[in-house]
């Protein structure tokens, strides 16, 4: 439900622009943390596509597979290696009568302002103190014509996309680190931690609070994220992150194509995950974690 994505994307964009901010502020060059970023997405995103289209493509196409590879639309569904310029969601006959039809990966929507968002980010690469003031005032100034947008009932073209609530958290997210906020002491205070997220889900209930739920959201999370937990040593297994977000929407689409589960969210999830993680596992340990060894190559 909304609720469930609210969170879910919250966490993603909100971990992501701090993180993101630290890689940019940390590289030894603009290559280098470029370099970075492609690592991270373009080879797993050339690996889906190869399985989208030669696999996934030729077994749930409605149409004859002489005639699917001779569509333009197959072929063009590589477009989505340079998420940056947009995506492609359909392939020809694909999906066609799903409940979201001619969608294959509705996930590759973020991609686009990942992408643009770790461009705009490149800013925090030059140290000096005047471009982190300037980070620090366009992302205030964004901040205030979100505001704006919101008292105008959304007139400013600019800002009125359902998207821009997640690229502000992510810049939020960013800002607090450039900012030096220390998420870790505030982490270490359990009380505090408990009063933050009673007042996240006090806010959450609360209509048309976007303007403040864009800065109070991020605060939290990456609070939460700092909290001394059994969760803090999940991340030794591995980061299967990636691979849980951009497999589940397609295996979802396949179960739905089925008939498995469509009139029960519970069930649906369930069995997404079940297939979904042990794909995410593999793609961690046997392809994204290889590659990543190469993120010094580039300097």
């Amino acid at each position: 439900n909304n609720h469930n994505a609210y969170f879910l994307l919250s966490i993603f964009f909100s971990l992501s622009g701090y993180l993101i901010a630290k890689s940019a502020v940390s590289s030894s060059s603009i290559l280098h943390y470029l370099w970075k970023r492609v690592l991270r997405v373009q080879p797993l995103q050339l690996l889906l596509s190869i399985i989208t289209v030669f696999i996934l493509g030729i077994f749930f196409s409605h149409i004859a597979i002489s005639e699917y590879f001779k569509h333009k639309e197959t072929w063009s569904y590589f477009r989505n290696l340079v998420p940056i310029f947009g995506v492609q969601y359909n392939l020809p006959g694909v999906f066609t009568d799903n409940l979201h039809p001619n969608i294959v990966n509705g996930s590759l929507w973020s991609l686009v302002d990942e992408e643009r968002l770790y461009l705009f980010s490149v800013i925090l690469f030059f140290k000096s103190k005047y471009c982190k003031y300037l980070f620090i005032t366009l992302v205030t100034v964004f901040n205030l014509l979100f505001l704006i947008n919101h008292i105008q009932n959304n007139t400013i073209p600019f800002i009125n996309r359902s998207n821009i609530f997640y690229n502000l958290v992510f810049l939020n997210a960013a800002l607090f680190y450039v900012l030096n906020i220390n998420f870790k002491k505030i982490g270490s205070n359990k009380i505090l931690i408990l009063l933050l997220v009673l007042v996240f889900f006090g806010l959450i209930r609360i209509n048309n609070i976007e303007p403040v739920l864009v800065i109070v959201t991020p605060f939290i999370l990456i609070c939460f994220a700092y909290l001394k937990s059994i969760l803090n040593y999940s991340g030794k297994w591995g980061d299967f992150s990636a691979g849980i977000y951009m497999f589940s929407f397609p295996i979802q689409q396949i179960l739905c194509s089925k008939k498995i589960a469509i009139n029960e969210p519970n069930s649906l999830f369930f069995l997404t995950m079940l297939i979904t993680f042990p794909m995410a596992i593999l793609s961690w340990h046997f392809f994204e974690k290889k590659l990543l060894k190469y993120k010094e190559v580039v300097k």
